[in-house]
């Protein structure tokens, strides 16, 4: 899965999806998944 390492997600402070697991922020990230899955996303 390459966008884990490489794509910021805006919404969650410009930082990769490793980069929220790494330290911590998982539940934030996947409800941001979730978010992206129900075709809702804040720019």
């Amino acid at each position: 899965m390459h966008w884990f390492s490489s794509e910021a997600i805006c919404e969650l402070g410009g930082k990769t999806a490793r980069q929220l697991v790494e330290e911590g922020s998982t539940a934030q990230l996947l409800d941001m998944l979730v978010t992206i899955r129900n075709g809702y996303r804040d720019r």
